[in-house]
């Protein structure tokens, strides 16, 4: 059996979640004599191979400029074509979805001409996006929202999300509140206004779109139970879905690391440093402490400089917080063992962190914020903390607990229950290749 994966990017190049979910994916089917090639664009305009772990890494010649047309969905990106090419080349028995993004890279266009050949699809959603475009599903940046795609709701909160607020948001609303009521699309004009009055369409449009990816696709792999209800919430067909929950991606090695003694709370940070991921948030609650009564080593690299650059000169004269730059990937584990606790300050709905996972494999309690993957793994108070989306004084609040109250972390370590390996997650993945493969 051969599947090509597709994505918009792919390591070495870009270490993220996703890249990380596939490699895993793809060492484990190659070990039960599944082939896997990956597909991803080459914004070079120029058809490129390379091998990574021994497995083939295509990437198409696209062309395209990221105009508006394309970046609103209303064309197809030139490098379609190609895409197709290697496709047809390939000849999978299935053609796997892992990223679906707008503008120049793999998006809607592609499940529908791959479905026009004829391929068997699958569709993997990694990420909250695909039913909020806020990606958060937290309400005007507040509330947990119940995932339901509503047009002027979730415009309102799109608006909200962007920074626009008072008079301003209000006036906004009123105006794509009666363009929506006319049926008018204002993508026409072109421009920032245009795009904007045209939210509730475009909110529109992505139910529809998920509708249409059930359509498509001979099943959607959702990761976790609280995306999976948001999606039958928003009418997606149970009996189109499988869950299959994700494992840990890499080997626990053993070292020889030997975890140091101290009298502080250690906390550490594993991940991208983006705004995403709410480094800052961390920072400005750390910085709230004593030097002597806690300290935080924030390992990852910088896919947003410039915030990362705001996030150093937050923690710049603070000798407790330490930038140590990037932990290769089956040293993760070993290096959360070091320390008291992970800290994951997410900002958008974590599906289910990777980071999560290791540290509960390295027998590491986590204190992270309360969006719904994190919350679903996470028991508060069990086998570790949640604190308010967004919310530096709750974030505070909790690791002073700690602080105050040490005796909280064995407990929640002693609460900690095993993590199933990536090679589970291959197994189920086979067993629905094998019942598409065999479907008629």
């Amino acid at each position: 059996m051969k599947i090509v994966h597709i994505l918009n990017a792919y390591l070495p190049h870009q270490i993220a979640g996703t890249e990380i979910y596939v490699a895993a994916l793809a060492r484990e089917l190659k070990l039960k004599n599944v082939d896997s090639v990956i597909l991803i664009p080459n914004n070079k305009n120029e058809k490129e191979e390379y091998f990574f772990e021994g497995i083939k890494v295509i990437k198409y010649a696209e062309s395209s400029v990221a105009e508006r047309d394309i970046i609103t969905g209303l064309k197809a990106p030139a490098g379609l074509q190609n895409f197709l090419h290697v496709v047809k080349t390939e000849k999978p028995d299935i053609v796997q979805f892992h990223e679906l993004a707008g503008s120049i890279g793999v998006g809607i266009f592609h499940v529908r001409a791959a479905k026009a050949l004829g391929f068997k699809l699958v569709i993997t959603l990694h990420l909250a996006k695909y039913s909020c475009r806020t990606g958060t599903l937290m309400y005007m940046n507040k509330t947990k929202c119940d995932g339901i795609i509503r047009k002027i709701r979730c415009s309102k909160c799109w608006l909200n999300n962007m920074g626009e607020e008072g008079w301003k948001a209000s006036l906004i609303t009123a105006g794509f509140t009666i363009m929506a009521a006319l049926k008018i699309d204002t993508r026409g004009l072109k421009n920032s206004v245009g795009t904007v009055l045209a939210f509730p369409k475009i909110i529109e449009e992505t139910k529809v779109q998920l509708h249409e990816l059930q359509a498509l696709s001979d099943n959607i792999i959702v990761l976790t139970k609280w995306y999976r209800k948001i999606l039958i919430n928003n009418g997606i067909n149970i009996s189109h879905l499988t869950i299959i929950e994700q494992g840990i991606p890499n080997a626990i090695v053993k070292t020889n690391f030997e975890k140091k003694e101290s009298s502080i709370l250690r906390l550490i940070y594993v991940g991208r440093i983006s705004h995403f991921k709410g480094v800052d948030i961390l920072i400005r609650s750390i910085k709230q402490f004593p030097t002597n009564k806690i300290s935080l080593d924030i390992y990852g690299s910088a896919t947003e400089v410039d915030y990362f650059e705001t996030c150093l000169k937050l923690s710049s004269g603070s000798t407790n917080i330490n930038w140590k730059g990037n932990v290769a990937p089956h040293l993760v584990i070993p290096t959360i063992e070091q320390y008291d606790v992970l800290c994951i300050p997410s900002m958008v709905a974590e599906m289910g962190p990777f980071v999560l996972k290791e540290a509960f494999a390295a027998g590491v309690p986590v204190l992270a914020s309360d969006v719904y993957g994190n919350a679903e793994q996470i028991k508060h108070n069990e086998n570790g903390w949640l604190f308010k989306f967004k919310d530096v004084d709750s974030l505070r609040f909790q690791i002073q607990q700690l602080i105050n109250n040490p005796s909280l972390i064995e407990i929640a370590k002693s609460n900690i229950q095993p993590v199933r390996s990536f090679a589970s997650v291959a197994t189920e993945h086979v067993a629905l290749y094998n019942k598409i493969s065999s479907a008629l």
